[in-house]
C-alpha cells in the first residue's frame, strides 16, 4: 500500500483462508465494502500512518503517498476458494476459535468431510455430499459479500499417491460443490463475478506409468475423468440454465515432469474438444514461468503463481540479463516498472520496520521480469497470424 502504482494493473488471486485467518476487523470491513473497498480504506489508512511517521527508515516513501487522489487500482480479482489451505486440519483447527460464527461452523464442515473422507468402510455417500453441499453454500455466501471478479468453486486438492477411493471421493466433492455454487448462483438476484468450476486430474500415479500401467492407457483413464467431470457440470448447466464462467485445473503445483504434465494437459484438451467447450476460459493454479509457456500452448489460458515471492522472501532477485536468481544483487540495467521508479537500495532496504519493503518490491520486480515477462510472449504468439 506504500506504492500501489507498482501493482495496480495487475491481476490479483487472494485465497479465502487467507481472508478467514485476517484481523476481525479487517474481515467485517472486506465483508462490507468488499475487496476493492477495503483496499481503498487501507491504502488511505497506510498512507496516512507513513505520512505521520518522521523516522528516517519511513521518509523515503513519503514521495510515494498521494491521498488526494482516489485509490489507482484497476486489476481483476479472482478469490480462489482456499482449498489447498483448508486440506490441512491445522489450519481448519485455526478457524475453530474465529469469532464468527459462520467461519468457525465452515471449518467444522470440512473436517466433517475429511473424516468422513478417509472411513474404509460404511462410507456414507448421501451425507458425504449434503456436507459438500452445505460448506460450499455458506463459503459462497461470504465469497459473494467480498465482490470479487471470479469466484473459484470449492474444493478438495488431489494428490496423485492417495487411494482411489479417497481420489473419487474428492472428485464427487468438488463437483457437488460446483453444482450447488452454481444453483445459488441461479437463485442470487442481481450481478455477479464470473464463477470457475474447479477440475482435478484422476488417474494412475506418475510413478505408475510406463511401469505397471502403460503411457496410452494412462491417457485414456485421465481423459475419460476429466469428461466424467465436465459432462457433470455441463449437465448442472443445463439444468440450472447458468453457464460457468471457466474451469479452473487444480493439482497442477507438484507436477514437475513435463511427460506427465503433457499427458494430462493433452487429455484434458482432447476432452473439452470433443465435448465442444474447448474455448471457454481455462486456469491452471500454481503454473509460472516454462510451465505457463508450456500448458498455454494445451489451451490454458490464465495462471497463477507465487514463485516470486517465495524467491524473494529469500532475498533473491531475477536477473533479467542471466535468467537467473542472484541473491541480494539487483540487475545493473533493469526497465521493469519497480526498477524505473525505485532505486536499488530500496530493494536492499533491510532496517526494522520496512524491510518488508524490500521483500514487496524484490517480489513485483521478479513478476515482471520472470513471470510476465513470459506471458507478454504468449500474448504476442497468440497475436501472430
Amino acid at each position: 500500500m506504500y506504492f500501489p502504482d507498482d501493482w495496480r494493473s495487475l491481476n490479483i488471486l487472494i485465497s479465502t483462508y487467507d481472508v478467514y485467518c485476517a484481523d476481525p476487523a479487517i474481515v467485517r470491513e472486506m465483508c462490507q465494502l468488499g475487496l476493492r473497498g477495503h483496499m481503498a480504506s487501507l491504502f488511505r489508512h497506510v498512507g496516512k500512518k507513513v505520512l505521520q511517521t518522521n523516522l528516517p527508515q519511513y521518509k523515503t516513501y513519503h514521495s510515494y503517498i498521494n491521498l488526494d487522489r482516489s485509490f489507482p487500482y484497476r486489476g481483476l480479482l479472482m478469490l480462489d476458494s482456499g482449498g489447498f489451505s483448508f486440506g490441512h486440519p491445522d489450519k481448519l483447527a485455526r478457524l475453530l476459535r474465529s469469532p464468527f460464527p459462520a467461519i468457525r461452523r465452515f471449518a467444522g464442515l470440512m473436517l466433517a468431510v475429511a473424516r468422513l473422507e478417509s472411513q474404509e468402510s460404511e462410507w456414507d455417500r448421501v451425507r458425504f455430499a449434503l456436507l459438500a453441499r452445505l460448506a460450499q453454500c455458506l463459503h459462497l455466501r461470504t465469497q459473494l459479500k467480498l465482490q470479487p471478479d471470479i469466484i473459484v468453486t470449492l474444493d478438495r486438492v488431489m494428490q496423485f499417491d492417495l487411494p482411489y477411493r479417497v481420489k473419487s471421493r474428492r472428485v464427487l466433492f468438488n463437483l457437488t460443490c460446483a453444482r450447488t455454487a452454481l444453483e445459488l448462483y441461479a437463485r442470487t438476484p442481481g450481478p455477479k463475478p464470473l464463477l470457475f468450476a474447479v477440475i482435478h486430474p484422476l488417474g494412475p500415479p506418475p510413478g505408475s506409468i510406463g511401469k505397471t500401467v502403460s503411457e496410452e492407457r494412462a491417457a485414456a483413464f485421465y481423459a475419460r475423468t476429466f469428461a466424467l467431470q465436465i459432462k457433470y457440470l455441463l449437465r448442472a448447466e443445463a439444468e440450472t440454465g447458468l453457464r460457468f464462467g471457466g474451469f479452473a485445473v487444480g493439482s497442477l503445483v507438484p507436477v514437475t515432469n513435463y511427460g506427465f504434465l503433457g499427458l494430462l494437459a493433452g487429455s484434458l484438451a482432447k476432452t473439452l474438444a470433443t465435448l465442444g467447450v474447448e474455448g471457454r476460459p481455462l486456469h491452471a493454479f500454481g503454473a509460472a514461468d516454462r510451465k505457463a509457456v508450456f500448458l498455454h500452448r494445451y489451451g490454458f489460458t490464465s495462471f497463477d503463481s507465487n514463485l516470486h515471492v517465495v524467491k524473494a522472501r529469500n532475498r533473491q532477485i531475477y536477473d533479467p540479463a542471466t535468467g537467473t536468481y542472484k541473491k541480494m544483487q539487483p540487475p545493473s540495467s533493469c526497465t521493469c516498472p519497480v526498477c524505473h521508479r525505485h532505486a536499488p537500495e530500496e530493494l536492499l532496504e533491510n532496517r526494522q520496520g520496512v524491510k518488508e519493503v524490500a521483500t514487496v518490491l524484490q517480489s513485483l520486480h521478479n513478476f515482471y521480469t520472470n513471470h510476465m515477462a513470459h506471458l507478454e510472449a504468449m500474448r504476442r504468439l497468440h497475436k501472430e497470424p
